[in-house]
């Protein structure tokens, strides 16, 4: 609480944390939002389980987002809506959870979008400045490598333990400031090369 008694505005881009040793302090950003406490504490971050479907979609999904916002006209907005709609939103199966929706995009559509970007990217969105393109392109490679090893793997080599990693750090260095990309989902995939360090992989969990 602030001094005169009120909680600050609780924002969806403040820094969440996973797990908290026993007897550390929060702090509070006046100008954003305190440190949210986690639901579990005292944890050994060692038996966190970062669930690699979840992380793997809340990524790809705010990567469209922010393609979408990107663009800089109207019409090309639209277009890249109707497109999304018709080429790479799909239902999973007969299940309707497992739908795309009109604001995400389920493991299926996710891995179309990846693909028809990384190969089309210059023909479907020319109006999307050189920079942009080229941090889109790389950001998709890495969405690709990231499924590889997280959700396609039933074990993990040591080397890929060590690209995870890199992968990793790579993505929480680059993607607040390229993409303004910073969610707990970002977070959460520190937990990923030591959760496979420790098990030898992460899709069997």
């Amino acid at each position: 609480r602030r001094a005169d008694g009120t909680l600050p505005p609780i924002l969806h881009e403040a820094p969440l944390r996973t797990y908290i040793k026993p007897g550390e302090v929060f702090q509070v950003n006046e100008e954003l939002n305190q440190i949210c406490a986690p639901l579990l504490t005292g944890i050994d971050p060692k038996r966190i389980i970062p669930l690699p479907l979840h992380v793997f979609l809340g990524l790809v999904n705010n990567l469209e987002r922010w393609l979408e916002k990107s663009l800089p006209s109207l019409d090309d907005r639209k277009w890249l809506k109707d497109f999304l709609e018709k080429t790479i939103k799909q239902n999973s199966g007969l299940n309707p959870c497992g739908r795309s929706s009109h604001l995400s995009l389920n493991g299926p559509g996710c891995l179309k979008f990846i693909n028809y970007f990384i190969k089309l990217q210059p023909l479907l969105l020319p109006s999307l400045c050189g920079e942009k393109r080229f941090n889109l392109k790389r950001a998709l490679q890495q969405m690709k490598t990231l499924h590889e090893l997280i959700l396609c793997r039933a074990r993990l080599s040591k080397d890929e333990v060590a690209k995870l990693q890199s992968l990793v750090i790579t993505i929480q260095r680059d993607w607040p400031a390229q993409f303004g990309i910073n969610t707990p989902k970002v977070h959460m995939m520190t937990h990923m090369p030591q959760f496979a360090r420790a098990h030898s992989s992460i899709s069997r969990f």
